[in-house]
Formats: C-alpha cells, structure tokens, sequence
C-alpha cells in the first residue's frame, strides 16, 4: 500500500508538471490581438492588447512579480522601406492595459505589410526572435 501511494504521489507530480509545461510561442501568438490607426495628428499607431487572462502562460497576477513577461517583433514597411521593432510589452500592459508604438510620424509616409510575432520576454534574452524580418520569412 506504501508503494502504491508513493507512485500515486509520483504520478500526480508529473502530471501537473508537464501540464504547466505548455508551448508559449503557441500561446503567445493566440493571446493578443492588434490594430494600426491614424492618430488625430496623422501619425500611424500600432495598439496591442491581451485578450486572455494569462498571455504566454503568465497571469496578469504575474505583473506584480515580475519586469518583463510580454515581447513582440513587428516588421512593417513605410515608404517602400522595411522596418523592425523588437519591444517589451510589460510595463504598458501592466499600466494602461494595452501596449502602444507609433510605426510612422508623418500622415505622408504610409504604413503597410504589418507582421506581429509575440513572445515570453520572462525568458533569458538569447531566446528572443532575432531583430529582423527575416523571421517571418522562414517556412
């Protein structure tokens, strides 16, 4: 009867640890939705807001705790020319509910081809998306 407690105990333990286990890249990507508006002043805007309650697999709860949960890559073309933005989301998240950057300042520099990749900015930075857009080009 020991021995079938112990292994009873034993399989509860890993159970929950591969169920917290999860793959945050999938969960990140499914966690936030975004948008690009022209302001009042004509610039181009790109808002970012999480729409379950835990993002990557953190908890808002987690905001208390920790500096950087939330990151995103965006790649994005203005005026024929590519660009790159690698942020942490975090702080604006956890102060205004949604994060916000502007991708263009000028009503006459346009923005188009707009590519959000999100990750867990928790993680060590090495395992980050590299800053560039080729990242979305890989298959």
């Amino acid at each position: 009867m020991k021995y079938f407690s112990l292994f009873t105990l034993m399989i509860c333990l890993f159970w929950n640890l591969g169920m917290s286990a999860q793959d945050t890249g999938v969960a990140c990507q499914q966690a936030f939705n975004y948008k690009v508006e022209k302001n009042e002043y004509g610039s181009y805007v790109l808002q970012v807001k999480p729409y379950v309650k835990a993002p990557c697999g953190h908890p808002v709860s987690d905001m208390e705790k920790k500096n950087k949960l939330w990151g995103v890559l965006v790649c994005y073309t203005v005026d024929g020319q590519q660009k790159v933005k690698r942020q942490d989301m975090t702080y604006d998240i956890k102060t205004k509910g949604f994060y916000q950057t502007y991708l263009s300042y000028s009503e006459d520099s346009p923005v188009s081809d707009v590519q959000l990749f999100y990750f867990d900015a928790s993680k060590d930075s090495s395992t980050y998306p590299e800053k560039s857009c080729s990242f979305f080009n890989r298959k």
